[in-house]
């Protein structure tokens, strides 16, 4: 008995897998659509990823829905803003207003205000001990 799904539908369905699992396999385009879907997700207005750069710090990008992409190839220590914090802390921590905190240093408080961000996210991915990046979220005023 022959398949009842006709060729052309069964290679696009090939086609989109094979996509997928290539996707997998390229780190930056797993990273890129990670960002992209956090503001539907999680209920955010923008997002962005920092990525190691060295063990004592990350490099921002991938940004998604900022207002300028000023956040675009930012170095962040750890302990330096949020994202520092969470860098030191290995765990998610966030703030209601970036602005206004007194629990992170404001080093990236005039970046913050262009893109008129408030309240704010910062999570790590790990995976084997490693850390992949530093995924966050952030509301506009």
């Amino acid at each position: 008995m022959a398949d009842p799904t006709p060729i052309p539908d069964a290679l696009v369905a090939l086609d989109a897998e094979y996509a997928e699992i290539l996707g997998l396999l390229d780190r930056s385009a797993v990273v890129s659509r990670l960002v992209a879907t956090v503001p539907n997700l999680a209920g955010v207005d923008m997002a962005w990823v920092g990525e190691p750069d060295g063990e004592d710090g990350i490099v921002l990008g991938k940004s998604v829905n900022t207002l300028s992409r000023l956040v675009e190839g930012l170095v962040v220590p750890v302990g330096v803003g949020l994202g520092g914090r969470v860098l030191a802390a290995r765990r998610a921590l966030w703030v209601s207003n970036y602005l206004t905190s007194g629990d992170i240093t404001h080093h990236f408080r005039r970046l913050a205000t262009m893109e008129e961000m408030r309240a704010m996210i910062a999570l790590t991915i790990i995976h084997d001990g490693r850390l992949r990046v530093v995924l966050y979220g952030a509301n506009f005023e």
